[in-house]
């Protein structure tokens, strides 16, 4: 009766040693998907960035040749 309960005792402590592993599994998978988002927001970020730096470059340019047409048109 000893040796079963030993078996019985041990099963249970296996069974917790699952539930834990299942539970850092859960835990590593949910930061996974964190840092997947985190990335494609990077990406977003960095897209959004790129477009606003070729809209600043077009600005100045613009703004280039408007004062020069305007000291065209003053001379």
């Amino acid at each position: 009766m000893e040796k079963i309960q030993q078996i019985v005792d041990l099963l249970d402590q296996h069974i917790d040693d699952i539930d834990y592993a299942k539970s850092n599994i859960s835990k590593i998978e949910n930061e996974i998907e964190r840092k997947k988002n985190n990335i494609w927001r990077a990406s977003e970020l960095e897209k959004s960035i790129k477009k606003n730096e070729r809209n600043v470059y077009l600005e100045f340019l613009y703004s280039f040749i408007i004062v020069g047409l305007i000291l065209y048109l003053i001379s």
